[in-house]
This record gives structure tokens, C-alpha cells and sequence, in this order.
């Protein structure tokens, strides 16, 4: 998995972001399905 991003290094710092960065597009996702469940 961390090969994606090629020269990525796992720092504290880095893998705090990478947790946020993938939170915040979780929570993005939910926020769209849940509004498509609204309009059906």
C-alpha cells in the first residue's frame, strides 16, 4: 500500500496527516451517500 506513493516517507508527523487526509475523505463519502439516500 505505501508503495503508492513511491518516496513517501512514514514520518510521525507524515502518517498523522495520511490519517487525517483519509478521515477527511471518509467523511466525504458518508456526506454524499447520505444525501443521495435523502433525495431517494
Amino acid at each position: 500500500m505505501y508503495q503508492f506513493f513511491g518516496g513517501f516517507t512514514l514520518k510521525p508527523y507524515n502518517l498523522l496527516y495520511f490519517k487525517r487526509l483519509t478521515f477527511g475523505i471518509l467523511i466525504a463519502l458518508l456526506k454524499l451517500t447520505r444525501e443521495e439516500h435523502d433525495y431517494q
